[in-house]
């Protein structure tokens, strides 16, 4: 049904059981799910023939050495088996709702990219994925899980028959994600969010492997590169702009919705005449309306992740339609999960 493909780094230290990890997950997904894996870093090859994956060594890369997804996405397409291809980090758990989920997007749409935000969580050692291993997997993201912020997205999920033409970005760097967004927007294409019923791990590691890096993350010259890339596709793109939370419908428990107003409230917000109207790598220092705005976007955000899994269901309902009723919406909440459900769940 559908079929996965990534680019992993060299197989060394905890990288390598991180990218274990992330192989064995997708693996123990079932038979009708394809991996491919591009690229030739040391230990690539052989991760990918013990598994019986697909392995494919040669990918276009940058002046430093990175692969560009273009040609990544671009041959995925082409030797991908399955009708469904998604775009998976290689320190990503998946988890089984993540094909349940896109199977329930199959059935409503022929058009889509799916996004799904991810839970960061230290991991260290290997894990299985058996039923006692995805229980303890489970107790353990429940219990020391971050919600990363909507502007981070490590899986895109499509169909063979959406078209998405990238530019030569290079992998494991910033805006092509956020870009990407904008991109299925801009073609009519339906960003949709499966967050509420789908939840995936993000294994926590360092950027020593960035070439020629500098500051903090994946800061350098590929980091760069992006931004003007991007900047260079689309004058007024910002990638603050085209996150998560920029998509068009969610998937809940009772299927595909609209996304909820309140939201593309935010979104408006930052439009703001007073908005600076520059290019997202033109601004040298943000305005005082970017950064009032920013700040008090970045707090909702935070504020709703760590108090949204505490509520009861009861108050959570009320709070959503007391926001609803607010903002003229009348749809429920793309969250809306029961806790104690969830949390009568064996599997994650």
């Amino acid at each position: 049904m559908i079929t996965l493909f990534s680019t992993a780094k060299r197989f060394e230290g905890h990288t390598a059981v991180i990218q274990e990890n992330a192989l064995d997950s997708w693996c123990a997904l079932g038979p009708s799910v394809e991996v491919i894996l591009f690229g030739d870093d040391p230990g690539t090859a052989e991760a990918a023939q013990r598994r019986g994956l697909r392995h494919v060594p040669d990918v276009k890369r940058t002046e430093q050495g990175t692969p560009l997804l273009s040609d990544i996405f671009d041959q995925a397409r082409e030797k991908a088996k399955n009708p469904v291809l998604a775009y998976i980090n290689a320190d990503i758990v998946l988890r089984p709702d993540f094909v349940t989920a896109i199977g329930r997007v199959v059935q409503e749409r022929e058009r889509f990219l799916v996004v799904v935000q991810r839970l960061n969580l230290d991991v260290t050692t290997r894990l299985s994925f058996d039923d006692r291993g995805w229980a303890e997997l489970g107790r353990c993201m429940r219990r020391e899980g971050k919600l990363e912020a909507p502007d981070g997205i490590d899986v895109f999920a499509f169909s063979k028959a959406t078209a998405l033409a990238l530019p030569d970005f290079a992998v494991g760097r910033p805006c092509w994600d956020n870009w990407l967004i904008m991109q299925a927007k801009r073609l009519g294409i339906p960003v949709v969010d499966i967050s509420a019923v789908c939840r995936i791990v993000h294994q926590n590691h360092g950027y020593r492997h960035v070439p020629q890096g500098k500051g903090n993350k994946w800061e350098g010259p590929e980091a760069d590169a992006n931004r003007a890339l991007a900047a260079i596709e689309t004058n007024d793109f910002r990638a603050a702009d085209y996150t998560i939370l920029s998509a068009d419908e969610c998937l809940d428990e009772a299927g595909l919705r609209p996304m909820p107003r309140f939201w593309v409230l935010v979104r408006r917000l930052r439009h703001h005449p007073l908005w600076p109207e520059k290019g997202y790598v033109k601004i040298p220092q943000p305005s005082a309306m970017r950064m009032v705005v920013q700040i008090l976007y970045s707090v909702l955000v935070r504020l709703y992740a760590l108090v949204r899994p505490y509520l009861p269901y009861r108050l959570h309902r009320l709070i959503v339609y007391t926001i609803n009723s607010l903002f003229r919406q009348g749809e429920s909440d793309p969250t809306d999960a029961d806790p104690a459900r969830e949390k009568s769940k064996d599997r994650l």
